[in-house]
């Protein structure tokens, strides 16, 4: 069996693997996944009441494992089904759980507290990758 050198293909036929966007796309979409399970494991401490965001802890149970088996879901859908329609509707959805976060504050008490906030941090570079990987699919399919 004889294998063909670099040389040997010509440089026009000579293609690599991956190219550096497929793989950057790809290590993002495992960080966005990672992302996700550390928001669930963050959710479900609210829900086994570990942490306490709420004063009178009423309904921070049920929120909390719900939020929690969510962003569960949202980790194992990001690294099976891989589609761009998953990464549109998981940005609408970060858009809108910050959006709500922000626009409820006044109905809670207190208004704003530490885990609160902390856990909006990787949901907001959960939205960012969602929109990198949005963008960078659209490029792919044009090339």
């Amino acid at each position: 069996m004889t294998v063909k050198t670099r040389k040997q293909i010509g440089k026009k036929d000579f293609k690599p693997s991956s190219s550096p966007s497929t793989s950057l796309s790809r290590r993002l979409l495992y960080l966005t996944a990672a992302l996700c399970a550390l928001v669930a494991g963050l959710y479900f401490l609210i829900g086994f009441e570990v942490l306490s965001v709420l004063e009178p802890s009423t309904g921070q149970r049920a929120f909390g494992l719900i939020a929690g088996s969510g962003y569960a879901v949202a980790t194992l859908a990001l690294l099976v089904i891989r589609r761009r329609w998953l990464y549109i509707t998981g940005a609408l959805l970060q858009a809108f759980i910050i959006f709500q976060y922000f626009s409820l504050a006044s109905a809670r008490v207190p208004a704003y507290e530490v885990w609160g906030l902390l856990i909006r941090l990787p949901q907001a570079l959960i939205f960012l990758a969602l929109l990198y990987l949005i963008f960078s699919s659209f490029k792919e399919r044009s090339n």
